[in-house]
């Protein structure tokens, strides 16, 4: 009895040790196919006198969007006397027709959102900046969809409010 189990032992070590070798003749070899994944970052940068906002694109969908809101001279003299509620208004960026400031729908996304918690708000010695994350959080309770568009219509969407766009 005890010659068998000392055979059926050999056997069995013997079949591990082959096993492997007997593997990669016998079954095919798994081509490795490398997919390319094309990956394609833009960064859109738009500016005025009030604000600057760039926003980073990879694969056509918004990463990151980051808003600065400068502060005129006459806020920065408001924000010594602490009375931050009052809105100066830069006078050539005022459209005729409308009689409302060009760049007002920003602003009030801006005010709208500033205080958010799934967002970073910091205020600066020369405005306020936001950074709003989307490779985090994807941000629905924000209620910015005309500033998270395709890169092409949000140069557009800008353009048309006097931000002059760039796309690098």
């Amino acid at each position: 009895m005890k010659n068998v189990l000392c055979w059926f032992g050999i056997i069995v070590l013997l079949g591990l040790v082959l096993f492997p070798p007997i593997l990669r003749l016998v079954l095919p070899n798994k081509e490795e196919i490398e997919k390319k994944v094309e990956r394609t970052n833009y960064v859109l940068a738009c500016s005025n006198q009030r604000f600057i906002i760039n926003t980073s694109y990879e694969n056509n969908k918004v990463k990151m969007i980051i808003m600065k809101k400068l502060f005129t001279q006459q806020e920065k003299d408001k924000r010594k006397q602490i009375d931050e509620n009052i809105e100066n208004i830069d006078e050539q960026l005022i459209d005729p027709d409308t009689k409302s400031v060009k760049y007002q729908e920003i602003n009030d996304i801006f005010e709208k959102i500033k205080n958010q918690t799934t967002i970073i708000h910091n205020v600066l010695d020369d405005g306020e900046v936001i950074s709003i994350d989307f490779s985090i959080l994807e941000h629905n309770e924000l209620e910015i969809n005309k500033m998270i568009q395709e890169i092409n219509e949000q140069q557009l969407f800008y353009e048309n409010i006097d931000f002059s766009c760039v796309i690098r």
